[in-house]
């Protein structure tokens, strides 16, 4: 059997770059600027589905490595709403 190539997504960020390999049943994120600390961000949550959740507005806090990685894992973590601005650092 042969392999398909792998696809490759890069995701650019002013703080990081990553590579993502996607081959068939594996996932690998590779760093190309060495290791990155979890920082944790606070994240103000707005619902764009009416009947997504009780609350329209909320803030969260969300540990990720950049401030885009951290929209994106907020709003994975709850669908039918969007970040309304820009993560901010937790000091």
């Amino acid at each position: 059997m042969s392999q398909r190539p792998s696809a490759a997504i890069r995701i650019a960020d002013r703080d990081e770059r990553q590579k993502v390999s996607l081959m068939p049943g594996k996932v690998s994120l590779h760093s190309t600027q060495g290791s990155r600390l979890m920082k944790t961000y606070r994240v103000s949550m707005t619902r764009t589905v009416p009947s997504a959740g009780p609350r329209a507005t909320f803030v969260m806090t969300v540990q990720a490595t950049s401030s885009a990685m951290a929209r994106v894992t907020a709003e994975a973590q709850y669908p039918g709403y969007r970040c309304l601005n820009g993560p901010v650092p937790v000091s």
